[in-house]
C-alpha cells in the first residue's frame, strides 16, 4: 500500500511538472486523494488505456553491484559486492502515451533492487 500511495505521489508531482498541467489545471481547494488525481490527469491528457502519468517509458532489466566499500558507512545490503537483480524504467513525464521523447518537460526513472531479503523500490523525476 505504501508504494501504491509513493506511485500516486509521484505521478503527481510528474504531472504538476509538466507545462500543459500547470497551464491547464487549476489548484484544487479540496484534500488530494486518488479520485482527484486520477481525474485531473486525465482533464490534461485524456483518457488512455496507458498509465495515468509517465505513459510513455521503457523497461530494462540487469544486474547493480555495489562497492563493497560502502558497507563502511551503509548496512545495505546493496553494498555487499555481489551482484543484485535490477528492474529500471525510463519515462517521459504526462500522461500521454504518444509525447515526444525529445519534447520539454519531466523525465522518470524507477528503480526496483530485488535484495536477497527485501525489495527495494526507487523512483526519481527530474
Amino acid at each position: 500500500m505504501r508504494t501504491a500511495i509513493g506511485m500516486a505521489v509521484v505521478a503527481a508531482l510528474a504531472a504538476i511538472g509538466t507545462q500543459a498541467a500547470v497551464a491547464q489545471t487549476p489548484i484544487p481547494s479540496e484534500p488530494a486523494n486518488a479520485v482527484n488525481l486520477v481525474d485531473g490527469l486525465e482533464g490534461v491528457f485524456g483518457t488512455h488505456a496507458a498509465r495515468r502519468s509517465g505513459a510513455r517509458g521503457v523497461c530494462a532489466a540487469g544486474e547493480f553491484v555495489g562497492n563493497k566499500a560502502a558497507s563502511a558507512i551503509s548496512k545495505a545490503s546493496a553494498f555487499s559486492g555481489k551482484p543484485v537483480p535490477v528492474t529500471l524504467r525510463f519515462s517521459v513525464g504526462g500522461g500521454n502515451p504518444n509525447a515526444p521523447e525529445n519534447g520539454k518537460g519531466v523525465r522518470g526513472l524507477a528503480a526496483q533492487f530485488d535484495l536477497p531479503n527485501s525489495i527495494c523500490p526507487m523512483v526519481n523525476n527530474g
